[in-house]
């Protein structure tokens, strides 16, 4: 029993630590006064703020966005852009063409009833859609109040310190038995 309540407690430890990674390169990758969308290792780590993507894609989500040559988007592809007026958009390709000699892109978002005005250019491209991770972006969100930053400096510090209390505590009571 004591070994599985101790692989238990690794696998917790683990499962936060891979969220708290995600969140802190999701926290330092968004640039919301310029809306750009910074990468590492290629990919980009994106909030979705809307629904139009719905129900591949909902509010809340972390999407997962890998840079990627235009010439191998094709139809059906998922795909983030910046558009004319700098906010990063993910929706589906619904078709290819060529624009001066460049590929472009008409896009549309799944719950949308009509196809994006504007023609996304190669320019704008920033990545192909990978895979989300459903919720995760609240998340973010509320960790970057003031009391979200609070809660989670106070969370990680309580874990960094219970093994050394726990370490602290148990040779008294040891000693007190004797």
């Amino acid at each position: 029993m004591k070994q599985l309540t101790k692989w238990v407690k690794n696998i917790f430890y683990i499962l936060f630590l891979l969220v708290f990674i995600f969140v802190g390169v999701s926290l330092f990758q968004s640039n919301e006064e310029t809306n750009e969308a910074n990468s590492i290792f290629g990919f980009s780590i994106l909030n979705v703020l809307t629904g139009s993507m719905d129900p591949a894609i909902k509010p809340g989500d972390l999407a997962i966005v890998k840079n990627t040559e235009p010439k191998t988007i094709k139809e059906g592809d998922i795909i983030t852009f910046q558009s004319s007026d700098q906010t990063l958009v993910t929706h589906r390709v619904i078709s290819t063409k060529k624009e001066d000699g460049a590929i472009a892109f008409e896009t549309k978002g799944d719950a949308n009833n009509v196809k994006d005005e504007e023609v996304v250019t190669s320019e704008q491209l920033i990545g192909t859609y990978q895979f989300k991770i459903p919720k995760l972006g609240y998340l973010i969100d509320f960790i970057k109040t003031p009391l979200g930053i609070f809660m989670t400096v106070f969370i990680v510090l309580s874990i960094l310190a219970i093994e050394p209390i726990k370490k602290f505590l148990r040779p008294k009571a040891q000693k007190a038995s004797h």
